[in-house]
C-alpha cells in the first residue's frame, strides 16, 4: 500500500511538471534560471530584401491557398482556425502588405505570435529569473546523456529576440534541445548510411516549422546537404527569414513549379536550403531523397492528407523515412483528434526498421514514438 501511495504521488507531481526521479545514469547540471534582457537589441536582422520576397511570395500564393487546389492540400486539420485565431498581426502584415510591420514581427519571432503552433514552449514575461521547470531540466540532461553534446552547441545565431538559459555561445531556448535530439537522430542516420558516400545528401523535412531541426543539422553535419523545406506558406516563410540570416544566398523559397525545377536542377557542393510550399510536393516524386523527416504534423493531419503525402514521398527514389509523431489517438484540439503512427498508412515499398519511444514522454504516456522506414532495395 505505502509503494502504491508513493507512485501515485509521484505520478500526480508528473503532471504538473514536478518531477521526482528514481534514478539518474547521468550527472544532472544547474542550468541557472531563464534569462532576458529587455532593452537588449539582437546582432542581426532580416534584410528588408528577404521581407520583400516573402511579401511577394504571397502575391502568388496566398496563405491557405486558393480553393481549386486539390483536397489533400487543402490546409485542414488542427492548422487552419489554430493560425486564423493565432497569427492575426502576420495575416495583416500580409494582407496589407505592411514591410515594416511583417520586419518587425520577424525580428521578434521568438517573443510574439509568428512562432505560435512551432515551438515546444512559448515565451512568458512572468517566466524570467525563475529556475527551469523540472521538464526541461529533464531534457537537458537528456540531450548532454543521449547525444554528447553540451548545451553550446546548441545556440544558432543573435536573431528573432530569443531567451532562455545563458550560455557561452548565446541564449539556449527550450525548443533548442528538443530540436537538438532530432537533429543529432538524424545525423545518426545519415552518418550510417552515407558516411563512405562522396556524393551530396538531400535531406526532406516535411512539415519544418520555422527550420530549427534544419539549422542544426547543417552546422554540426561536416559536408555540403541540400535540405528541402516543406510546410504550409505561414511557416515556411519564417524559416526562409530565420535560415537567410546566416545563409541568405543559398536559401531559395519558391514560388513556382518552375523556379523549383530551376533550382533542383543545378549542382554545387555548398550548403542549401530549398523551401516549398505544400502545393509544390508532387513535384519532388521524381527526386532522389536519401532521407525523409517528419516530426510531429503527420498525426495533426487527416487520414487522406497522410495517405497522399506518404504515397508522394516515401517512394522507390525515398532511402529513409525517420519520423516522430504521437502513437495513440490524443488531443481533441480545435475538433481534430490526432492519428497514431501505427496507423500510417506506410507503403510496401519500406519496412520499418524500429519504432522507440522518445526521450521524455514517459509521463505523457509515450505519446510520441520514433520511427524509421528503410526502401526494401537498401535491404537487398
Amino acid at each position: 500500500m505505502k509503494k502504491l501511495a508513493i507512485r501515485m504521488i509521484k505520478a500526480i507531481l508528473g503532471e504538473f511538471g514536478w518531477g521526482v526521479y528514481q534514478k539518474r545514469y547521468y550527472k544532472p547540471k544547474n542550468y541557472g534560471r531563464l534569462q532576458i534582457a529587455p532593452d537588449r537589441q539582437p546582432k542581426n536582422k532580416v534584410q528588408r530584401e528577404t521581407v520583400e520576397k516573402i511579401l511577394d511570395f504571397f502575391q502568388k500564393i496566398p496563405p491557405f491557398y486558393s480553393d481549386d487546389i486539390i483536397e489533400p492540400l487543402k490546409i485542414g486539420g488542427q492548422w487552419k482556425p489554430e493560425l486564423q485565431a493565432e497569427r492575426k498581426n502576420q495575416l495583416q502584415a500580409i494582407e496589407e502588405r505592411d514591410v515594416e510591420k511583417l520586419e518587425g514581427l520577424l525580428n521578434n519571432m521568438f517573443r510574439n505570435e509568428m512562432h505560435l503552433g512551432m515551438f515546444w514552449d512559448y515565451f512568458d514575461q512572468q517566466e524570467f529569473n525563475r529556475p527551469l521547470p523540472d521538464e526541461s531540466i529533464e531534457f537537458l540532461d537528456g540531450f548532454r546523456y543521449l547525444t554528447g553534446r553540451d548545451e553550446e552547441d546548441l545556440p544558432y545565431c543573435d536573431y528573432g529576440n530569443t531567451w532562455g538559459i545563458e550560455t557561452d555561445k548565446g541564449l539556449v531556448m527550450t525548443n533548442d534541445v528538443w530540436q537538438g535530439f532530432k537533429a543529432q537522430n538524424i545525423l545518426n542516420v545519415i552518418n550510417s548510411f552515407y558516411s563512405a558516400k562522396n556524393k551530396k545528401i538531400t535531406i526532406c523535412d516535411l512539415g519544418s516549422g520555422y527550420g530549427g531541426d534544419a539549422e542544426k543539422v547543417s552546422r554540426w553535419f561536416k559536408k555540403p546537404l541540400r535540405i528541402i523545406l516543406v510546410d504550409i506558406p505561414l511557416n515556411l516563410t519564417t524559416a526562409f527569414a530565420y535560415l537567410s540570416v546566416l545563409n541568405k544566398e543559398n536559401t531559395h523559397l519558391i514560388d513556382s513549379n518552375e523556379e523549383l525545377d530551376r533550382v533542383l536542377s543545378k549542382e554545387n557542393d555548398e550548403l542549401e536550403f530549398i523551401l516549398i510550399p505544400t502545393i509544390f510536393v508532387e513535384k519532388l516524386k521524381s527526386i532522389k531523397i536519401n532521407l525523409l523527416t517528419n516530426h510531429g504534423s503527420l498525426s495533426e493531419m487527416d487520414y487522406p492528407t497522410i495517405e497522399f503525402y506518404l504515397k508522394t514521398l516515401v517512394n522507390e527514389n525515398t532511402d529513409l523515412f525517420l519520423e516522430v509523431n504521437t502513437d495513440y489517438e490524443h488531443n481533441e484540439y480545435y475538433g481534430h483528434r490526432e492519428i497514431p503512427c501505427s496507423k500510417f498508412p506506410i507503403p510496401e515499398s519500406h519496412s520499418l526498421l524500429f519504432r522507440a519511444p522518445v526521450w521524455g514522454t514517459t509521463k505523457c504516456q509515450h505519446r510520441y514514438v520514433q520511427s524509421l522506414h528503410i526502401n526494401k532495395n537498401l535491404l537487398k
